[in-house]
């Protein structure tokens, strides 16, 4: 390496050409980046004669200069994302890419875990007027009073800390939710968040005065929806 000692009119040049420079890398590298090309030549087809025209006293030597280094930097980065996906989990591949509003660093059982949480867009919904009921339980996180069960199976492990974490806190030994609800009068057992589903969806159509029967306790079973 060589110090140079430019004049003050020397060096004012040489930020102008470390500006430019830098500028040119900049907009080849944002292109490649966006349309995931690592192409020199398409990229040089894309940039070259826009770049001259932005900065027409940089040489165009420096300009291919600029644009050899994006393409590098872009295959790298290319390169470095394609090998690394496969690593992701498989349900955080869908949310790639989305808007990230904040990140927390956790430790657990000796290993490190970044918690990320993220914005995306709701999903569009058509006017409908189905009415369905829809039980948020521990077992299932959600079932609706038309045999949906809803959830992962990668979610079981985040509801069992969470449960023993609030079994070291609850001191007065009460019961979990039951898994199973069973109606010992007619013999027939079913799953207790579907059974509370379908008697939200009884009890709301009740509530609007319909000609549907129904308006049963949440926990109580509905018979002739078991015997469907």
């Amino acid at each position: 390496m060589v110090q140079l000692n430019p004049t003050p009119e020397q060096a004012r040049l040489l930020q102008r050409t470390l500006h430019e420079h830098t500028a040119c890398f900049n907009t080849v590298a944002r292109l490649g980046f966006a349309s995931k090309c690592s192409n020199g030549v398409e990229l040089h087809k894309e940039t070259y004669y826009p770049l001259r025209a932005a900065f027409p006293d940089l040489p165009a030597q420096l300009v291919c200069a600029a644009r050899v280094k994006a393409t590098e930097a872009v295959k790298s980065a290319l390169t470095w994302a394609k090998k690394h996906e496969a690593a992701y989990p498989r349900h955080a591949g869908q949310y790639i890419g989305s808007k990230v509003c904040s990140t927390d660093l956790c430790f657990r059982k000796g290993r490190y875990f970044l918690h990320i949480v993220v914005s995306i867009a709701a999903p569009p919904v058509s006017p409908s007027q189905e009415v369905i009921g829809v039980d948020l339980g521990l077992n299932r996180p959600a079932v609706t009073s038309t045999r949906q069960f809803l959830g992962e199976r990668r979610w079981k492990e985040q509801e069992r800390r969470i449960f023993r974490l609030r079994r070291k806190l609850q001191k007065n030994g009460s019961k979990s939710a039951t898994a199973l609800f069973l109606c010992r009068s007619y013999g027939y057992c079913l799953n207790a968040d579907l059974n509370a589903s379908i008697n939200i969806k009884r009890k709301y159509l009740a509530s609007l005065g319909t000609s549907l029967a129904g308006g049963s306790p949440v926990k109580r079973p509905i018979v002739s929806d078991l015997r469907v």
